[in-house]
């Protein structure tokens, strides 16, 4: 009568070649990333490190006036050929690349009232811009708006030029430079919109 003598040991060897087999397939990089959302910032924590990259920028803008009490103030051009102008801390809503959707809390402050010459119509001014994006990193900029008023509506529309220099941000943002222009940009009353191309290093 013949007996099963192996019968066990390879039930058990089947079993633990079975587990072996079901852990290193089941515990690739993505799953792990997926199941542990700290892996996944350990990941980007390392890209960081890596040498700083150019990269092509661009984005579709608006914004209006906050009502955030919590907002930083605007300033005023006072005195001007066209009366006391104020120009307003604004909320920033949108899309851009490196950032996806630009996130609530995200403001243009004017900080200086550069110049405003009567004879073209126009105001010179510097904005300081924080772009949050929608993994919460933020994109810092200064900005220099040159705006062209139309008197034909008593200065209410316009539209607008100028340079925006990236000078750091959040995240992996935090030593980011780069430079952007504003192109077909416009205003009515206190809502404007405009596109921004340009580079960006991070």
């Amino acid at each position: 009568m013949r007996t099963r003598i192996h019968s066990q040991p390879l039930s058990t060897l089947a079993l633990l070649l079975l587990s072996v087999l079901f852990i290193t397939t089941s515990c690739t990089q993505d799953s792990v990333l997926e199941s542990n959302p700290d892996d996944l910032n350990v990941v980007e924590a390392k890209s960081s490190n890596a040498e700083p990259a150019r990269r092509a920028i661009r984005g579709k803008i608006n914004n209006k006036s906050t009502s955030d009490p919590d907002a930083p103030d605007g300033l005023t051009c006072f005195d001007t050929p066209f009366g006391d102008i104020p120009l307003t801390t604004n909320d920033i809503f949108g899309n851009m690349t490196h950032l996806g959707k630009i996130q609530a809390n995200s403001f243009g402050v004017p900080v200086e009232c550069v110049e405003v010459n009567p004879e073209t119509f126009t105001i010179e001014s510097v904005y300081r811009v924080n772009y949050i994006g929608a993994h919460g990193d933020a994109i810092h900029t200064v900005e220099y708006p040159f705006l062209v008023l139309d008197p034909a509506t008593e200065f209410t529309t316009g539209t607008f030029s100028g340079e925006i220099v990236i000078d750091g941000g959040t995240g992996r943002f935090e030593n980011a430079t780069g430079m952007m222009k504003f192109v077909d940009a416009s205003f009515v009353g206190d809502e404007s919109t405009w596109e921004v191309v340009g580079w960006i290093e991070y």
